[in-house]
Order: structure tokens, then sequence, then C-alpha cells
């Protein structure tokens, strides 16, 4: 947090009469998993961590006779790392998280329709469960489908379109994983009246959230964290500078156009004013 408070500490003290405090983007929504746009410096902690890593097991080997120096520094740069590579983890915005629900629906695919169970929803997808012999059409990722859903605020009945993104069968039941496409208002009232109308399923997700673990289980988490969270982060940052790198040649291949375009359009322009004068 050093980072972004010092900056408000400094533009304190160089000027006390004037103090701003600059809040995080309120633009940006949960659509797709994306970076914060305070990522980028803890990126540039974490590389500089790795590259101190590294530096430590070089000298380990190669000046033998600092380690006992460099076992303290070692592990307070082993710390670091770790933590600078949760932060990745923190800044890392992800999708809403699933809330796991129970409740009934009807399911159509191509021609069929049957009754399931919804167990699970959140803002891109949800899952089902039905038996396998329920729908005996093949099925595969990419298939779209209706999802009929009683609603518990008025006692309708309101559709959601859904595309089958994964399959597992387990036994006799098969459990369909869906996302959900572009929706519309209407398709957002069922998605927030199975979410939200059960102060139940909101009270055992937080619940299952709160089991004390103990202190070595956290130990645990945050080593798994640290580890884990950094490719996640990477994965991001990558998509992030292809999609960036995808814009700027989407707006440099309109430019010619649009110059093309304008040149074709000046005979035309710069005739204009002189027949509304002649017109006149």
């Amino acid at each position: 947090q050093t980072i972004y408070l010092s900056r408000g500490l400094i533009s304190v003290i160089l000027n006390p009469r004037k103090p701003t405090f600059n809040v995080t983007d309120k633009g940006m929504s949960l659509e797709k998993d994306h970076l914060s746009e305070l990522a980028m410096p803890y990126f540039l902690l974490f590389g500089l961590f790795g590259a101190s890593m590294i530096a430590c097991v070089y000298r380990w080997f190669a000046e033998p006779d600092a380690n006992e120096l460099l076992v303290v520094v070692g592990m307070w740069n082993l710390f670091n790392l770790l933590l600078s590579g949760a932060a990745l983890g923190v800044v890392t915005e992800r999708r809403t998280m699933r809330v796991d629900i129970d409740r009934a629906a009807q399911i159509a695919i191509g021609s069929v329709i049957a009754p399931t169970k919804i167990s699970d929803i959140s803002y891109g997808g949800c899952r089902i469960r039905l038996p396998v012999d329920a729908v005996p059409q093949p099925l595969r990722e990419g298939i779209a489908a209706v999802l009929n859903v009683p609603l518990k605020r008025d006692g309708g009945t309101q559709s959601l379109p859904v595309i089958i993104s994964n399959l597992t069968t387990t036994g006799g039941e098969i459990s369909i994983g869906f996302r959900f496409p572009p929706l519309k208002l209407r398709h957002y009232q069922v998605v927030a009246d199975l979410m939200y109308t059960s102060a139940e399923d909101l009270d055992a997700f937080r619940a299952k959230r709160r089991k004390s673990q103990g202190i070595l289980f956290g130990v645990y988490v945050f080593i798994r964290w640290g580890i884990t969270e950094p490719f996640r982060g990477s994965r991001q940052l990558i998509a992030h500078l292809r999609e960036r790198k995808a814009n700027a040649a989407a707006a440099t291949a309109h430019t010619p156009a649009s110059e093309a375009a304008h040149a074709e359009l000046a005979p035309v322009l710069e005739a204009a004013p002189l027949a509304i004068a002649v017109n006149q």
C-alpha cells in the first residue's frame, strides 16, 4: 500500500492547504477477468524480488563465505517475493464468485425440454444437474440452450439464454456448466432473482468462507497464493497486452481509411460553399 499512500502523503507535505485524494475508477466492470488499474507497480515489485532471489541463489554457490548473512537476507527476500506474488492475485480482478443455490428450472436444448436443478450461479454463468437420459441428444461445448426459471419475486417464469461451456458426468447424473451470452435487462433480473432472493443461500455462502482453519493452514494458504497467483496475474497481463496491441492495430487500420475518405470528399467540401453562393 505504500506505493499509493506515499503519493497522498507527499502531496500533503508539499501542499498542505490543498490535499487531494483520487479514488479508484468506478467505470470498471466484472464482465470478465481483468487487471486492476493498480496492477502494474506490483508486477514491477514481483519482478524485482524475483531477480533478487536469483541473485541470492547465485551468490550462495559463488560466494560461500557470505552464506550466513545471505540466509537472513534471502529469507526476507523470499517472504517479500511471496507477499508480492499474493498481491498479484489481489490486483487481478475476478468475475463474481459463484453462489451455491438449489432452484428448480427447466432446460430447453433443441426440441428437448427437461426438468433440472440449478446448483450454482454468478453473473458470468451457472451450473445445472440432471439425469443423463433426460437429454437424449449428444451435448458438446458451444451449444445454445434456454433455462426457464420460476421467479420468486412475482411467481412468474422467465427465460434465460445460456451456452454450454463444460460437461461432467458422474454416475447417472450429468453436470452442465453454462456461460451467459450478452444479456438484456430482463435476463439480469432473472440472475438477480436466483442470486439474491434467498437470504439463506447468501448466509450459507458466507458461512462456508468463515470456517476457522488455524494458523498452519493460514500459512499454507498464504504460500499457495504466493506461488499460484503470479501465474494467474501473468495470464491476465499477457491478455491485457494483446488486447492493447489489437486495439492499437485496429486504430491504425482505421486511420488510413479515414484519411482516404476525407481526401475523396475534400473537392466536394471545397465546392460546396461556391455552389451555395451561386444559388444565392
